[in-house]
């Protein structure tokens, strides 16, 4: 005999789940607000810098104003430290006031030693709205080419004396370009280019020298070579 027909299957439940009621104790508060720490206007200054190795010239330098700028910095530097062979200069992001850092290298260990002796004081002339931060830097800067970088030349110097002078004092001279400041100072910037990489050398080693082309004169390492 034929087996009988087997019975349909019911539909499935196609009811709708109710959601799950959460318990009081797993409910989950907001996180409690972060608490800002208010700024430390009266923290005193830094501790003092170990000192660097002896024939250690390069130094970092942070906390002065954004309103100083390179030529401001290179000029105080060289006035209360001592000759600067190349200085290169930042925006410090980390720091939500804006303030620079920078990096020198000087000529002699003598002139890194009394730049050290800055850290922690407040420099009116950096116009500094906290302490100043100086300690050894851990690379000197990288230099470029053969490009010299004159600043504070008397308006009446011309560029066939300024290229006698380094020819004489420092090493061939391939070519030079005067240009007048955008200012009431009255001075002169220039570019000197050398033939050999120890002309630069000796020109940034010249101290007393430079005053033969003028009171105020600096020198430094260009970043940039002069355009043709």
């Amino acid at each position: 005999w034929p087996l009988p027909p087997r019975p349909a299957r019911p539909p499935p439940d196609v009811r709708p789940k109710r959601p799950r009621a959460s318990s009081p104790g797993r409910s989950r508060s907001p996180p409690p607000p972060k608490r800002l720490r208010p700024p430390d206007r009266g923290r005193s200054p830094p501790a003092p810098q170990p000192p660097p190795p002896d024939d250690h010239k390069s130094i970092y330098v942070c906390g002065f104003s954004t309103e100083v700028g390179e030529e401001e910095l290179q000029q105080y530097l060289q006035q209360e430290c001592g000759p600067i062979v190349s200085l290169a200069v930042a925006v410090f992001g980390r720091e939500r006031d804006g303030s620079m850092q920078a990096w020198v290298d000087f000529a002699d260990k003598e002139g890194a030693q009394r730049c050290l002796q800055l850290h922690g004081q407040r420099v009116a002339e950096l116009q500094c709205t906290d302490h100043l931060r100086v300690e050894p830097a851990h690379k000197p800067v990288r230099r470029r080419g053969t490009t010299l970088h004159v600043a504070g030349l008397p308006s009446n110097v011309q560029e066939e004396a300024l290229v006698a002078f380094f020819d004489q004092e420092a090493g061939k001279v391939t070519q030079a370009v005067l240009r007048s400041k955008a200012d009431s100072s009255g001075t002169q910037l220039a570019w000197v280019e050398f033939q050999e990489p120890d002309g630069l050398d000796a020109a940034l080693k010249l101290s007393s020298e430079l005053q033969a082309l003028g009171p105020n004169v600096s020198v430094m390492v260009s970043k940039n070579p002069i355009k043709a």
